[in-house]
Formats: C-alpha cells, sequence, structure tokens
C-alpha cells in the first residue's frame, strides 16, 4: 500500500497541492479579517459584515456556470491561472479600497474574491480527475481537505 508521503510528488505539491493551501489560506485570514476591519476600522454596522462575507458566497455560485463553460474551452490548468489571477485582483483592490475607505468596492472586490474561489475549486477537481490515477485519487482528495481544514 502507498504511503501518504509517497503520493505527493514535486508535480502533485506545485501543480495542486501548494495553489490550494494558499487559496485556503487566504480565504481563512479574510473570513477572520475582513469582519473585524469593517466593524472597527470602517465603523460600518454587522449588516455590512454579512454583506461583505456575503458577497465571497455570491461569487462562488454565479461563476460555477461560467467556469465549467472556461474548463471545456481552456483546460484546467488555465482555469487555476485564471482563479489566481481574480484572487490576486481582489486582494490588490481590497488593499486599495481600504485606504479609501469604500465599501462598496470592498464589496465588488469580495464577490471577485468569490468567483475566483469558485472557480479555482473546480479547476482543482477537474485536473484531479484528468492527471491523478483513480487508485490514489481519494488519498490526494484528502490531502486538499487537510489543507482546507
Amino acid at each position: 500500500m502507498i504511503s501518504s508521503f509517497e503520493i505527493v510528488t514535486r508535480d502533485l505539491f506545485m501543480q495542486l497541492l501548494l495553489p490550494t493551501f494558499l487559496i485556503h489560506l487566504t480565504r481563512g485570514l479574510t473570513v477572520a479579517c475582513l469582519p473585524m476591519y469593517i466593524l472597527d476600522v470602517l465603523e460600518l454596522s454587522k449588516f455590512d459584515v454579512g454583506i461583505a462575507v456575503g458577497a465571497i458566497g455570491l461569487g462562488k455560485i454565479i461563476m460555477d456556470l461560467p467556469a465549467g463553460i472556461l474548463l471545456d474551452i481552456f483546460g484546467s490548468r488555465s482555469l487555476m491561472l485564471l482563479s489566481a489571477t481574480l484572487i490576486v485582483i481582489s486582494a490588490i483592490s481590497n488593499l486599495f479600497m481600504s485606504k479609501i475607505s469604500f465599501f462598496p468596492g470592498l464589496v465588488v472586490s469580495m464577490f471577485v474574491y468569490g468567483a475566483g474561489q469558485g472557480s479555482g475549486v473546480l479547476s482543482r477537481l477537474a485536473m484531479m480527475s484528468e492527471d491523478i490515477d483513480p487508485s490514489i485519487r481519494g488519498r490526494v482528495s484528502a490531502l486538499i481537505g487537510g489543507s482546507d481544514r
């Protein structure tokens, strides 16, 4: 039986596990820090926190169908790069919106972040089904799930 450490090759780590870890890390930081920022720095209400955090989920949901179409057109690797680009654009936009204290821009930026996350999940699943042997796919999926937790 193959151990979990033998499954993780350099290619698998660089193409699948590292981007997954970084995306989940940014999500954890965003979900933890964004509400405090909105409440303490922008001095807005808890309702506004809900709007900003909810925009992430809305972006994920709305991006699912276009991401499936883009996956067929461009492939999983290109879609993963697009997802990472959306997340980076969102991070830069968040920085800019926080400097000028523009809440609607922050909400739009969170929507873009959610769209990047949604398409990223789809591209990772597609990449797993394309590149990973079915006999170890469950273990790789567990590794990705572990990075999520």
